[in-house]
């Protein structure tokens, strides 16, 4: 009776060690966060990981330097989240005096355009991109 008392404990000690080890080795849910960086004749790309439920202005606050926006892998359309861009409408930009980049705006289908931080290049802004601020 002792060696079966003994022996279920043991067995019993060891599936809790298996379930601590299993609930407490499992890692939170990432995504891949891809940033777009302004280089020479192209833009570059550099991935960095995050846990799923990081914010888009967490995640905007860890970009490289010059990097003007990001993609989640956990976006369902894929939207570009603008790193402090500037959202003009197409009548805006035309006020400011900007028709060509209005014009552009148009052909690729916005309604909007967003500038990149620290540049004077501008962006198609689509109904579902976002635009974020830091801190920095």
């Amino acid at each position: 009776m002792t060696t079966i008392t003994a022996i279920v404990a043991i067995t019993v000690i060891v599936a809790i060690i298996a379930i601590v080890s299993i609930v407490w080795g499992k890692k939170p849910p990432e995504i891949t966060v891809t940033y777009l960086i302004l280089g020479g004749l192209f833009p570059r790309e550099v991935e960095m990981r995050f846990r799923d439920d990081a914010p888009d202005k967490l995640i905007a606050s860890k970009a490289p330097e010059r990097a003007f926006a990001f993609k989640r892998s956990d976006s369902f359309r894929k939207a570009t989240v603008y790193i402090e861009g500037k959202v003009l409408s197409v009548e805006d930009l035309v006020e400011e005096g900007l028709g060509d980049i209005a014009r552009a705006t148009i052909a690729d289908g916005a309604l909007s355009a967003v500038r990149l931080r620290d540049t004077n290049s501008w962006c198609p802004y689509y109904h579902y991109d976002r635009s974020v601020e830091t801190d920095r």
